[in-house]
């Protein structure tokens, strides 16, 4: 089943289907769009759950996301056993 949706984005969300568009080889920006909301479906699903999401780096850094339901409200940067230090994301 599909459903067609029509909606005006703001320059920065056309800015961001464009980049999901590059980064996930995607068919189109609306395939770009629904794979935006598979993973937002699955982080707030996670973060219900009780998860945290957390990112590890290349160089074996672990930024862990301070969520307020599904926005990040700031990222944290785990140094074994801390102090951890909080930063605001940037936009």
């Amino acid at each position: 089943m599909s459903t067609k949706v029509t909606m005006l984005l703001t320059d920065k969300d056309v800015e961001n289907a464009e980049r999901l568009h590059r980064l996930t080889n995607s068919r189109t920006r609306a395939q770009a769009v629904s794979i935006a909301l598979s993973l937002s479906s699955f982080i707030a699903e996670q973060r219900r759950n009780g998860a945290q999401l957390q990112l590890r780096h290349p160089d074996g850094t672990v930024q862990a996301w301070i969520m307020n339901g599904t926005t990040v409200t700031g990222l944290a940067v785990l140094t074994g056993a801390g102090p951890y230090v909080v930063v605001p994301p940037t936009q």
